[in-house]
């Protein structure tokens, strides 16, 4: 994940990207269908079907 995440609980998220700019994913969640918005420079795509994201950024987008 990116710089300035040391310390913070990375969380896994199953889902799908919808959209991609370069510089975020519009990720939805495969839980509740929500769709958001997470900047590439803190999140890692799996490439597959698992967004990992850390506590701080799943938190304010409502992820958990």
């Amino acid at each position: 994940m990116g710089d300035g995440d040391e310390g913070e609980t990375p969380y896994d998220f199953y889902g799908t990207i919808i959209h991609e700019t370069d510089k975020a994913w519009l990720f939805r969640n495969g839980i509740t269908d929500e769709e958001v918005w997470l900047p590439k420079s803190r999140c890692h795509w799996d490439g597959s079907q698992i967004m990992t994201v850390p506590e701080w950024l799943a938190k304010a987008k409502d992820l958990m």
